[in-house]
C-alpha cells in the first residue's frame, strides 16, 4: 500500500513540474534590435550631438549604420550586442551595447594612428 501510494505522489509531482510554465524571460532576438534610434552620441574631447543608429538586417546578419553613414556588422546574444573588433591598416574600431526595451546603448571605441576615442550613443526606438 505505501508502494502505491509513493507511486501515485510521485506521479502527481511529475506532472505538476511538467505541466509548470517556464518562467525564463526570453529575452530579445534580432528583430528586437531592427529599427531607428534617436538619442545623444557622446565622444570623448568633443561636445555631445543629436543623432540617429539604425540597426537592420542585411541577409542574415546585422548592420548599425551611425549618424555619420559608418557601417559595422554586429552580432546579438539576448540582449547585448557586439561590434566585432576590426583592424584597418591605420584604424580599429569595436564595441559593445545593449537593448532595454527600446533603448539602445551603443559603446564604441576607435582608434587611428595611436590615438583611442570612446563613443557612447544612448538613444529609443523611433
Amino acid at each position: 500500500m505505501q508502494k502505491t501510494v509513493f507511486l501515485t505522489m510521485l506521479a502527481i509531482a511529475v506532472s505538476w513540474v511538467s505541466c509548470k510554465k517556464d518562467n525564463v524571460s526570453k529575452g530579445c532576438t534580432q528583430e528586437d534590435f531592427i529599427g531607428v534610434y534617436s538619442g545623444t552620441e557622446s565622444c570623448q574631447g568633443s561636445d555631445d550631438k543629436s543623432t540617429t543608429y539604425e540597426i537592420k538586417k542585411q541577409g542574415s546578419d546585422l548592420v548599425m549604420i551611425d549618424g555619420d553613414g559608418n557601417n559595422f556588422d554586429i552580432t546579438t546574444d539576448d540582449c547585448k550586442l557586439t561590434v566585432p573588433s576590426v583592424d584597418l591598416i591605420l584604424v580599429e574600431f569595436s564595441g559593445d551595447g545593449s537593448l532595454n526595451g527600446k533603448e539602445l546603448t551603443v559603446n564604441l571605441n576607435l582608434g587611428a594612428l595611436g590615438f583611442t576615442t570612446k563613443c557612447v550613443f544612448k538613444g529609443n526606438k523611433s
